[in-house]
């Protein structure tokens, strides 16, 4: 028998299908033939015995006729003459001799001299036997029959019991057995195979092109992404394996659409979130990285997927943080932090988490990873603890800080108090001055000299100035703080403005006794600026400079060009001013109450000369600044592009 594991290694299954019948039909031809045979047997046992009848009853009937021993001679001879009859004896066993032979060669003789030895054997083997009844033997086509056969005596004293030994030729019997048979079996032989063919032809039909079908679909299957459907087949097996197939597929087909969904659910959610997400299983390969973490090492999905993670961090990193991996790979969730490389900003502190990953009997095939840069955090918690430690300094600086505010603020509004009242009085007096000298004209115009008159009309006319000037500080300081006041910027040579202020001032130097010199640069500084307003500049820095200077000093004026600015220099020798003040002159509310101090002389100072000289300079995008010591002169600068923006 062939075993299943031999059946195995078939390929065919038009093959493995055929064998059943070819087995069966094998069975059944061997059984036939065996039957055919058997059959065949049978038909010349036959044959045989109904000859072997016949020559008995044609000898019985010959007998009854003549009971002579020469006719049972005669008849003996006739019968071997017939059709499978090879020799014919009649045996008396009572007195060991042939009483009949066909061949007449051994007819009266004893038994031991007279027949073939097989015969001999085979008749004292038949004698020497208890049973007596039919003997049958065969030596190669030759078939040996011994069995009794009773005759009436010779003289008619009764029966005698002999035997009769009849020898057959069964050549030509094999051969219509052989022809037979041959027949029977190529007959057979043509119906099996025409019935095989048959079962092969169908078994294709209905079984193997449909599998070839089922084949060649489910290998195109996995060379495509598209759901394939098998053909009906019908109701039988195949047909409902189809169905069954095809069902499936539907299934496939839906959980697929449903995990290509949740994919890109999971894919938007895993790649959005500000933290590294990773799945590493037990060996310490990665099997899934988000572009976070693809990002972070600046590699490719490809790059990383499927390669052990000691690849990616590095050996020395990847020895630190291995115990911790071997721990979430025993079961346990880690939470720790450690320094890992970010390929453009360097180490990174990082907070790592391990949850590991079990299957449905509770071992554990991998974990996920999930890593979160915490430097941000870390710097803040340190900046944190660094202005915890310094909270409490800072908070007595910053009291310092708003005591002195308040201080200032407290300085400012007796400032502004103050400037009022300096301008109430600075208003008053002029105003007193007017009107008093009004008032002599007026009482003493009749008696009153001519001179007497003009000195009275020059005073109010002094006064009138003075109030005028006045006011037109306070309008210009007003106007320029509301930015209503638009700069006209041109080119214009420094130096000219300087000798233009001068000779607007040289009666009021001459009155003071006081020396100008203004120093011309090397090469003409040309810059853009608005010509009226740095000459109101110059005017009051150089009146200041007259007030505040003794007789026969000097004031000298530089100009020059520092880093594409003009740069302007007021040198006076007055009594200077106290480097306490120096910030102080420029504010529009105050006015020092140093003594010795050149601002609080009481020289008729209202305080708004410097601080409309600040907002200009200021509108110019420069900046202006003192440098005095008590007693030892003062110099004012201001700086100003040279080439001014709109």
């Amino acid at each position: 028998m062939i075993s299943l594991a031999y059946l195995d290694r078939i390929k065919s299954l038009s093959l493995k299908l055929s064998l059943p019948y070819l087995f069966t039909s094998l069975l059944v031809f061997f059984s036939l033939m065996l039957l055919t045979v058997y059959q065949s047997r049978v038909v010349r046992n036959g044959e045989i015995e109904k000859e072997f009848f016949h020559i008995s009853d044609t000898l019985q009937i010959a007998l009854e006729l003549d009971p002579g021993l020469g006719h049972l001679a005669e008849a003996t001879r006739v019968l071997a003459k017939r059709k499978y009859i090879e020799h014919l004896v009649i045996v008396d066993p009572s007195k060991q001799m042939v009483i009949a032979d066909s061949h007449d060669d051994h007819f009266g003789q004893s038994l031991q001299h007279s027949l073939p030895a097989f015969t001999g054997e085979l008749l004292k083997e038949y004698l020497g036997s208890q049973d007596r009844g039919v003997m049958t033997a065969e030596v190669g086509n030759l078939r040996y029959q011994i069995s009794p056969f009773n005759m009436v005596r010779s003289d008619g004293s009764g029966v005698a019991s002999n035997l009769l030994v009849v020898v057959y030729d069964q050549v030509e019997l094999i051969q219509q057995e052989t022809m037979r048979l041959l027949q029977f079996c190529g007959i057979l032989g043509i119906g099996l195979l025409i019935a095989g063919i048959i079962n092969y032809y169908l078994q294709r039909q209905i079984v193997i092109k449909p599998m070839q079908q089922i084949t060649k679909i489910i290998d195109q299957q996995h060379d495509t992404e598209n759901i394939l459907f098998l053909p009906d087949l019908g109701i039988d097996e195949l047909g409902t394996f189809t169905q069954s197939y095809n069902e499936l597929a539907r299934d496939r087909a839906r959980q697929r659409r449903d995990i290509k969904e949740i994919r890109r659910y999971v894919e938007g959610i895993t790649n959005e979130v500000p933290v590294l997400l990773a799945y590493v299983d037990k060996n310490l390969y990665y099997r899934f990285v988000n572009k976070g973490y693809q990002r972070w090492f600046g590699i490719s999905y490809k790059d990383i997927i499927n390669k052990p993670v000691s690849d990616l961090l590095g050996n020395e990193p990847f020895e630190k943080i291995k115990k911790y991996m071997l721990a979430a790979l025993r079961g346990e969730t880690i939470h720790c932090e450690f320094e890992i490389h970010q390929y453009e900003l360097g180490y990174r502190d990082v907070l790592v988490n391990y949850t590991p990953d079990f299957d449905l009997e509770g071992n554990v095939r991998g974990f996920f990873a999930c890593i979160e840069d915490i430097s941000e955090r870390k710097e803040i918690e340190k900046k944190l603890e660094r202005h915890a430690i310094n909270l409490e300094q800072q908070v007595a600086e910053r009291t310092r800080d708003l005591e002195l505010a308040k201080e200032q603020a407290e300085e400012a509004n007796k400032d502004k108090t103050n400037f009022l009242a300096n301008m109430s009085h600075e208003l008053r007096t002029p105003m007193h001055g007017i009107i008093s000298f009004a008032k002599l004209g007026l009482s003493r115009g009749d008696s009153a000299s001519a001179e007497k008159l003009e000195s009275y009309f020059r005073n109010i006319q002094i006064s009138g100035d003075r109030l005028l000037n006045l006011l037109n500080d306070l309008l210009d300081l007003s106007r320029i703080e509301a930015g209503h006041v638009e700069l006209k910027p041109q080119n214009n040579d420094i130096h000219s403005l300087l000798l233009r202020c001068r000779k607007e001032l040289e009666a009021k130097l001459e009155e003071h006794e006081v020396s100008l010199i203004i120093v011309e640069p090397k090469k003409p500084i040309i810059a853009r600026f608005d010509y009226q307003r740095i000459c109101q500049v110059m005017v009051n820095l150089i009146g200041n400079a007259i007030k505040f200077s003794a007789a026969k000093s000097t004031i000298t004026i530089y100009s020059s060009v520092n880093r594409r600015q003009l740069q302007v220099q007021v040198e006076d020798q007055g009594i200077g001013i106290d480097e306490d003040e120096h910030e102080l002159i420029f504010s529009k509310f105050s006015k020092s109450k140093k003594p010795g101090s050149s601002t609080g002389t009481g020289m008729g100072s209202t305080g708004l000369g410097l601080a409309i000289c600040r907002e200009i300079i200021h509108a110019h995008q420069g900046k202006i600044w003192v440098e005095s010591k008590i007693n030892k002169g003062s110099s004012f600068y201001f700086r100003i592009p040279l080439n001014l923006s709109k």
